[in-house]
């Protein structure tokens, strides 16, 4: 793993965001490892066509049905 100036950017950015206390601090650096192994490093599941999101566009004349 290499090291880039961005990543240290990223990393003093959090860190200026956590909490003064190192025991706090520790627990909300655990919770965010969870949250991103969890939801951002896992790929997608892949869906077939019957969990596709569809959206239907239908086009009025301008008037409420009454």
């Amino acid at each position: 793993m290499r090291i880039k100036s961005w990543h240290k950017n990223h990393a003093q950015l959090m860190a200026s965001h956590l909490p003064t206390d190192v025991e706090d601090g520790r627990i909300v650096l655990e919770l965010l490892r969870d949250i991103f192994e969890r939801f951002v490093a896992e790929p997608e599941p892949e869906h077939g066509t019957e969990c596709a999101n569809v959206v239907t566009l239908v086009k009025g004349d301008g008037r409420c049905p009454s």
